[in-house]
Order: structure tokens, then sequence, then C-alpha cells
């Protein structure tokens, strides 16, 4: 089954505005996560920071003697404390007592007082933080703790590079999921399309079924059906002009025709000549109207009546008779094979025009020296057959569309091909070296 470029599409969008949302949301997500790692960093500092000014107070007041920057070398000298710098402060910056790696305390020696907190990149150390807490009661001082923050960075980046990587990931399975739910989304386009299909050109009474209230679907719909409104009008107003045209083109050939049998029977030598070669054209015209009349109405898709019953036998014999002055005047003979009494229910009036094409292709287009011989077997199905001598030939019609195809063998095999395929049966030719069988199969049925 090959993809389909519309749920693609339609996956595509649905992958990228699922992986745009997702994104925006990894962005903010990564943000708040970044910020409160580091307000927890802080906080963590300004405990330590809050901590070392108990310490030193407490240290202030059992040695008062030893002022406070003795009390602030012992607190820091005696405090347990993580890894990191400290420093005490004097209220304009002067360090009282100190502890940590040097290029810590000289990196982090505070400039600005106002400062509560901030990030510094000491050389190969990496980023650390620097937290100052002010004593704001006498005695006034200040304590700074600073501590690494690669912990914190590392952990930063592989959020990023985690969120990073289940992005693309999603984005992946949004393109998979948004192409499967497509085909959800786009079924009740497969619905019309399959309802559309349905209606054919003997069916153009058919409506679409229209929801309400109506969405985009169902506008196309009433679309289509103003289509096949109009469409309906069209085709009723081609068969009227279809029926007037042929009657008005009969009427003359029927005065021709008429004219020419009266006046045939006074007439002689070149004039009766003349009038039977006139006679014959008529009848041909009026045959040939009659065909285009009755393919026009195929093409239009009108269904007539296949309900009567229908002697094959009777029919043949019919055929026969009429066709034996065309064969007299062609030079050919007509014969009959095995011809089994047989009755189907069908059309008699298309059969009858089929097995006079295709007599008349047979006499017309067969070998004088081989009789056109005509046969009607039955078993499963009923079988007609029509030999004539001559070159093999094919019919050429494909069995899809058998009015839309061209046949060197005119217009009269396609309405033939037609009327068979109506009565639910089939036409085939067997050529052989130096005969042609054409057999028609009907089924026993109805059609």
């Amino acid at each position: 089954m090959s993809l389909s470029r519309l749920r693609l599409r339609l996956g595509a969008g649905f992958a990228v505005a699922y992986f745009v949302g997702l994104l925006a949301l990894d962005l903010s997500l990564y943000g708040y996560l970044r910020i409160q790692s580091e307000q927890r960093l802080t906080r963590d500092l300004q405990g330590r920071g809050e901590a070392l000014i108990e310490a030193v107070l407490q240290e202030y007041h059992d040695l008062p003697n030893a002022g406070l920057a003795g009390a602030a070398r012992e607190a820091i000298h005696e405090w347990q404390a993580p890894p990191g710098a400290y420093s005490v402060l004097d209220s304009t910056g002067r360090p009282y007592a100190e502890r940590g790696p040097g290029p810590w305390l000289t990196a982090t020696h505070p400039t600005d007082l106002t400062r509560a907190h901030r990030n510094l990149r000491i050389g190969e150390e990496g980023f650390v933080r620097e937290v100052m807490v002010q004593h704001n009661q006498a005695p006034r001082f200040m304590v700074t703790v600073t501590a690494s923050a690669r912990g914190l960075e590392e952990d930063n980046e592989t959020l990023a590079w985690w969120l990073g990587a289940s992005a693309l990931l999603i984005l992946l399975l949004g393109l998979g999921g948004g192409y499967i739910l497509s085909r959800r989304a786009l079924a009740p386009i497969d619905e019309l399309g399959d309802a559309i299909a349905g209606i054919s050109p003997a069916s153009l009474r058919a409506r679409l079924l229209v929801n309400s209230p109506a969405d985009e679907v169902d506008r196309v719909r009433q679309q289509f059906n103003a289509l096949l409104d109009r469409l309906e009008t069209a085709q009723a107003r081609n068969r009227k002009f279809l029926r007037e045209a042929a009657h008005q083109i009969r009427t003359p050939l029927t005065l021709v025709m008429g004219e020419a049998s009266l006046e045939l029977p006074r007439a002689e030598g070149t004039s009766a000549g003349v009038l039977r070669r006139i006679q014959l054209a008529a009848e041909q015209m009026q045959r040939r109207v009659d065909d285009l009349f009755l393919l026009a109405e195929a093409q239009a898709g009108a269904t007539p009546p296949l309900d009567g019953t229908v002697d094959l036998d009777g029919l043949l014999l019919e055929v026969a008779d009429a066709m034996r002055g065309r064969a007299h005047q062609l030079g050919r003979q007509l014969a009959f094979g095995e011809v089994a009494p047989l009755t189907i229910t069908g059309n008699r009036g298309l059969l009858r025009e089929a097995l006079l094409e295709l007599v008349e292709n047979a006499v017309r287009h067969g070998s004088p020296t081989v009789p056109v011989l005509l046969a009607l077997q039955t078993g499963t199905e009923a079988t007609l057959t029509i030999t004539s001598g001559g070159a093999p030939f094919q019919l050429g019609l494909p069995a899809d569309d058998p009015l839309g195809a061209e046949s060197d063998h005119g217009l009269g095999l396609q309405i033939v091909q037609w009327i068979v395929r109506l009565h639910g049966g089939r036409l085939e030719v067997r050529p052989a070296p130096e005969h042609n069988e054409v057999v028609l199969f009907l089924p026993l049925g109805p059609a």
C-alpha cells in the first residue's frame, strides 16, 4: 500500500505543531528547573551564612574582650562547615577572618556590598556562587559564603540534553502518530469518495446524505448534490433532444423508403436499380439512426426493461428471415445448425438488434463460398453462434467500457457488446484459419 501524500502532510503538520508545543514546554521547564536549582543553592548558602553569623555572635558574647575580630577568627576556626570559602567582614567590607581556598577568597572579595549573591568563574574550577548575609544589628558585620556550582551546571546540562533528545523522539513519534490518526480524520473523505463512485449515469437521482449541522465535508456533499441536480436536468434535456432528433430523422427516411417501395414495382431498367439502392441506403440509414439513438441512450445511463420473455429460437428464425434479402443481395447464403428451443428473460427488441447486427456483419465481411451458419445451444447458459468464412478478426472492445472503444468493425459491435453486457452475458470471437465464430452467451435466468 503506497503512502498517502495528504496523510503525510497532515501527519507532518501534527508533528511540527506538537514539536513546537513540546519545545516551548521543554524550554519553560528547563528555565523553571534551572531557576529552582539556583534558588535552592542560594538558600543553602544563606543558611550557612546565618549559621556562621550565629557562631560569631556566640563567640562575641562569650569573649567580649576579644572583640568582633577575635570572635570572628575563633568562630571560623572552630566552625564545622561544608567545603567552600567563608569570610567575616566589617560594615565597610574589610575582612575580620577568612577561610577557604586562596583563589576563591581573592576572586570573591566583595566590591559591591549591596549585592546579595552573584556567580563567578574561577579558572578551571568552573562556576562558583557567592552569597552575602548581613547582620544589621549591633555589632554590624557581614559574612560571605562561596560554594562550587559545578554540580548544578552538570545537572542543568544533563537536563538540557535529555529534554533535547526527548523532543526529537517525540517529533518522530508525532509524525508516525499523526499519520495514523490522519486516517481516522480522513475517513469522511474516503466515505464521500465511495458514495460518489457509487453514483452512475443511470442513478443520477441519488443524493448524498448531508448531516445537520453541516461541517466542511457536508458542504462538499451539498455542492455535489447541486451538481447532480444540474447533471440530471441536462441528461433529461439531452434525452428529449435525442428522441426528437431521432423522430425527425426517421420521418423523412420512412417517406423515402415508402416512396421507393411504391415506385419500385413500376420501375424498369436503370430506374429500378436506382430505386433499390435508394431503398437499401434508406434502410441502412434508419438502422444507423436507431443504433446511434440506442448508443446515446446507453451512454446517458438509460436502462431499458429486461423482464420480457424471449424465445431465442423464434427470434433467430425471425432475424434470418429479415436478413434473407440482404444476404441474397450480397451473394451470401444463410443456413441453420443446431437450434434448440429455448426461452429466456430479457429485452426482445435489444436482442433482435444485436442478432441483426451480428448477421449483417457476417454477411458483409464473410466469404461468399462459406454460408453464414446460425446455431442455438443450451446448457448452463444460452449459446448463440454465428459462423462465417473469411479472415480472422478480433472484437477490439475492452470488457470494462464497451461503449467507449473504437472498433475496426463499426459502431454496431459496440452496441452488441453493450446489449450483451446489459443482459449479463458476454460476447466472444473465436477466429480460425478460414472462418470466424462469433459466440453470444446469455444467462438462462433473469438478466
